[in-house]
């Protein structure tokens, strides 16, 4: 991915300059490229290390909620940690860019107020965004991430919320339903203790559908809830390239009647 390229851009930023002389390219090209770098190298510099930086949990948690297992009991956290991420940048709490806003300042405290409230000017569009999104359409899906945690056996016995918040499931939205959840949740919270931190919850949740019927059921149904659609094209990719050519025909009637 692009963040992937501007992360090596930045991991190998010193090494840059040597790398232009020995560019297979024209002599006007590298020419051109050492010209832009050598003209604004400071503000390249600065605004490298604060897309890398700023970036940094969003992208590895997008890859996490990509992957596969019960997601939707850690989407939520996930979520919680980039905005708490984001928010400490708006209020200057960056080490790798304060130490670069040092450097370029070199002491003087103007220079440094002037390179900080650049910075914040350029972040908070992309903030403000995000937390647009989430306060506005995505906003029931974070009500349903965060009643999910309720079916993660590692932190069900930290966690301040109540049963009556898994009620933002449409199937459990039903008294009886929740009823037997409350009266089975002490057997829920006694089983679950002393766990590591390694622990699988789906495996966890299979092997005490027996002794928690309730919450095992309606943990069964809470993982079907995907944070992202990777799962599903990863299906259509395993389809598609089960058929080849001369069965493309066929492929688009399964689709169709899917």
């Amino acid at each position: 991915s692009w963040y992937e390229v501007l992360s090596q851009l930045n991991k190998h930023w010193a090494r840059v300059p040597g790398f232009l002389a020995t560019l297979d390219a024209s002599e006007v090209t590298r020419e051109k490229i050492v010209q832009i770098l050598n003209s604004d190298r400071d503000n390249i510099t600065l605004q490298l290390i604060l897309i890398v930086e700023v970036a940094k949990p969003l992208v590895s948690t997008t890859y996490e909620l990509e992957g596969d297992g019960f997601l939707a009991i850690k989407a939520f956290e996930r979520i919680e940690t980039i905005r708490h991420h984001f928010e400490n940048y708006l209020n200057g709490a960056h080490p790798i860019l304060s130490a670069e806003i040092m450097r370029q300042s070199k002491g003087n405290l103007i220079k440094q107020r002037e390179l900080r409230k650049d910075v914040t000017t350029r972040i908070k569009p992309a903030i403000d965004y995000l937390e647009s999104r989430l306060s506005g359409p995505f906003a029931p899906c974070l009500r349903l991430y965060k009643a999910a945690r309720l079916f993660s056996p590692k932190i069900i016995n930290e966690l301040k919320i109540e049963v009556e918040e898994l009620r933002v499931f449409p199937t459990l939205n039903d008294e009886h339903k929740i009823n037997r959840l409350k009266l089975e949740l002490p057997v829920y919270k006694a089983a679950a203790t002393d766990l590591h931190d390694d622990l699988d919850e789906a495996s966890w949740w299979k092997n005490h559908q027996h002794d928690l019927p309730n919450w095992a059921g309606a943990a069964a149904m809470a993982s079907l809830l995907c944070p992202s659609s990777a799962s599903v094209e990863r299906v259509f990719s395993i389809l598609n390239a089960t058929f080849d050519e001369t069965q493309r025909n066929s492929l688009e009637d399964i689709l169709e009647i899917t």
